[in-house]
């Protein structure tokens, strides 16, 4: 019997230009979704994590893409940027609804807020660097100029060198943070843990059944330090609320409750971060081993 021809490796360039051309229609449906109805707390929410994807793909492969890209980083930054104050919004009503208390004059302002905002969503997705973005990314993805040569070589090759300087930088970051115990230094934990899962993710096909578990234990790692987060920044905005004009006595009791719960909830899921560290502590320098090994 025959044997079947080897199959040319892939070029990073053209790797590349597929992960591109995914985001880049997802990015296009969810805009349209946010044009349609900015008062959505979810087409926001997944308009938000396109953006954030995007931006990670172009740092990731950054020295394999032409120059025009840092400028897309740039327009996804800004674009992510004007819709965080709705998105924070959004996220404290739905802590305090589910808190089941009497918060009504708290959630009546944080309404009106909230419906300004619409206003300013609506004007943040209407302007024309918005949907240049587009544009200059299907532009990236067809055009065959610009690219380094770098660009060229294979992806089982890149790669190699991708997953190390992503496990590194991750590593560095919670190094970091368990000396300093600051809440930067656990943003920036979860900010390289996005980068390195978005890494693997995106490097599966190359990697293997070996990437599965380093990946669960990343998402649970961003759940928990974003329930931590997400604690503290709440605590901030509702310590800001304390004072508000119209809060009585008895709104007053009821966020005091909300805050110590918040209080609970971010020690909590701050003490589960250790373990998981500890899980993924040994799987950096394996996966970029496997990385390089893997098949085309």
């Amino acid at each position: 019997m025959p044997r079947r021809a080897k199959q040319p490796a892939l070029p990073t360039r053209e790797f590349v230009s597929g992960l591109l051309a995914s985001l880049q229609k997802t990015y296009t449906s969810n805009l349209e979704a946010v044009r349609d109805d900015a008062t959505r707390p979810e087409a926001i929410h997944q308009l938000r994590v396109v953006c954030r994807r995007l931006r990670t793909c172009l740092a990731i492969y950054g020295r394999y893409l032409p120059p025009a890209a840092g400028k897309l980083r740039g327009r996804l930054r800004k674009l992510a940027g004007r819709l965080s104050l709705a998105r924070d919004l959004d996220v404290m009503l739905k802590r305090l609804r589910r808190a089941g208390l009497d918060l009504k004059a708290v959630e009546e302002y944080l309404n009106a807020r909230r419906e300004s905002q619409t206003t300013h969503v609506h004007e943040a997705v209407s302007k024309r660097g918005v949907d240049r973005i587009v544009r200059d990314l299907q532009r990236l993805v067809l055009s065959k100029r610009g690219w380094p040569q770098q660009a060229k070589q294979p992806i089982a090759v890149t790669a190699k060198r991708i997953v190390k300087r992503a496990w590194d930088d991750f590593a560095d970051a919670y190094e970091a943070a368990d000396e300093a115990r600051s809440l930067a230094s656990w943003h920036e934990v979860r900010i390289h843990g996005k980068r390195l899962r978005y890494t693997l993710d995106g490097l599966k096909h190359l990697l293997g059944d070996e990437a599965e578990p380093a990946l669960q234990v990343l998402i649970e790692l961003q759940d928990e330090l974003g329930a931590y987060l997400d604690s503290r920044v709440a605590l901030e905005q509702l310590k800001d609320l304390h004072d508000f004009a119209g809060l009585d006595e008895e709104t007053g009791h009821a966020m005091e409750t909300v805050m110590a719960d918040l209080r609970a909830e971010g020690k909590a899921a701050l003490a589960a971060v250790p373990s998981l560290l500890r899980q993924i502590r040994d799987w950096g320098p394996e996966l970029a081993r496997k990385a390089g090994k893997g098949r085309q």
